[in-house]
């Protein structure tokens, strides 16, 4: 059995974003074509999911503003075409959950607070741009929901899973580890689970922004240490029962 990490090369990870701008509806920002990709470079450094709404300053009618959704791109190619595949894990390196004045919204039902991995697509092999972000929305799940709860100070609670300043880990599921490429690159994204089942969260007028926002890091913010990753099990399992013949 083998168990190989596959990390992305420098220009195969990126937050795609929808439109931001105001008095915008939920269909408008999830069906958008996209807007921006955010690239290596010093002014894009972290990875995002993230759907956020605002209301205007007196409370009135509020509108979301904007969408991210994160495409990773992980070349698997070595992985022998003969070997059984076991398992497979991303892993997300937690940076924090909110920035400073953003309100989380508790209320949301735990679902809405989910995050899940997805099958992701692109147009390239090699990058991921702006256009791709319409491709994966409603994209088939490869995981379970991961639970993103906050504890009320913009920190993932203990019940979330997550830990700051750490690699999270979230399994995929038979479908998901099925889409592993053996010959080729494999595709993931990670997204709000709103966004793909298309369940658009409950707002109110007395918070300046409510949103589930989940930031990780990428290589430029530390390299292979906490660049996402892809960790497979392969191979033969050396402890399947084997029969032997006389």
């Amino acid at each position: 059995m083998t168990i190989s990490t596959f990390y992305p090369d420098s220009d195969n990870d990126a937050s795609v974003k929808a439109y931001e701008g105001n008095s915008q509806t939920w269909a408008f920002s999830r069906d958008h074509t996209g807007l921006f990709a955010t690239d290596n470079g010093d002014a894009h450094e972290h990875l995002t999911a993230f759907i956020g709404f605002n209301v205007n300053e007196q409370g009135a009618t509020g509108y979301w503003d904007r969408m991210h959704r994160t495409i990773i791109i992980f070349d698997t190619s070595s992985i022998p075409d003969g070997d059984e595949m076991h398992e497979a894990t991303v892993g997300l390196w937690f940076d924090e959950s909110a920035s400073a004045g953003i309100t989380n919204d508790y209320s949301w039902s735990s679902s809405q607070k989910s995050i899940v991995i997805t099958q992701g697509t692109t147009a390239s092999d090699t990058a991921v741009v702006a256009g791709d972000y319409d491709a994966v929305k409603g994209a088939t799940k490869w995981s379970a929901s991961f639970d993103c709860t906050f504890d009320g100070s913009a920190n993932p609670s203990a019940s979330g899973g997550w830990s700051d300043n750490s690699y999270s880990s979230i399994d995929l599921n038979a479908t998901g580890l099925a889409g592993v490429s053996k010959t080729g690159v494999t595709k993931i994204a990670v997204q709000c689970e709103a966004d793909v089942d298309d369940d658009e969260p409950s707002t109110s007028g007395n918070t300046t922004r409510q949103v589930l926002m989940l930031i990780f890091a990428r290589d430029a913010d530390g390299g292979l240490a906490t660049s996402p990753k892809l960790v497979v099990r392969h191979g033969l399992d050396p402890f399947t029962p084997k029969i032997i013949m006389f």
